[in-house]
């Protein structure tokens, strides 16, 4: 019986995939069960194979990672997604976390964190490499800290699910007033679109 945890790997870098095989080659915890060299092929395989991990570079051909996670993360039968990139730029990581990926490293360290990322991920949690955890904290930091105490308060009450009336019930304040805060609270965090600012309260715990 076959119980290793099954494994689809999108790249378009051969090299790079014939790399990922020795790592886990040692492994008695996870099988490569397909591969796909565009974003395009990626959907298609994972809908036919249905791994556990899909492994996806963001940056590919026809589709990149980010669109191939936007297009299966709603559907019945999606893996577990790990993304892979040579930049932690913040943009990305962002859009990542909002949907819902379940890993995020840069590909200079790969190798030496694949194991130890593709560990946490099957175990339910989710995993950032070190120094992109880093680099969100600080830029958190030092959003956050363009808010005022009130706004803090909403902000912390947004990332806890509160409706606009749950949080002017709490803070004894019109519904009104709420959402006037945060509209505030997404200008100064540069936040855009229906959402936005739940979405970041949100990646900022998952970031955490």
């Amino acid at each position: 019986m076959n119980d290793k945890t099954t494994l689809l790997v999108a790249d378009d870098h051969p090299i790079f995939i014939l790399g990922l095989h020795e790592v886990l080659r040692n492994s008695n915890r996870y099988e490569i069960i397909a591969e796909a060299e565009d974003g395009e092929q990626a959907i298609k395989k994972i809908r036919e194979y249905k791994p556990d991990i899909a492994l996806i570079d963001i940056s590919m051909p026809k589709k990149d990672g980010l669109d191939v996670v936007a297009q299966l993360s709603r559907w019945a039968n999606a893996p577990l997604f790990v993304l892979l990139s040579l930049y932690d730029d913040e943009v990305y990581i962002r859009k990542a976390l909002a949907y819902g990926v379940s890993g995020y490293i840069l590909k200079e360290n790969t190798h030496k964190e694949l194991l130890k990322c593709l560990d946490a991920v099957r175990q339910g949690e989710r995993y950032l490499c070190t120094s992109i955890r880093e680099k969100i904290a600080v830029s958190d930091n030092s959003k956050l800290k363009l808010l005022s105490q009130t706004e803090r308060q909403i902000f912390s009450l947004v990332s806890n699910l509160k409706t606009n009336a749950d949080i002017a019930n709490l803070l004894s304040m019109s519904p009104r007033t709420v959402e006037n805060h945060r509209f505030h609270i997404c200008k100064k965090l540069n936040l855009h679109g229906n959402n936005a600012l739940l979405k970041y309260a949100l990646s900022l715990d998952d970031a955490n």
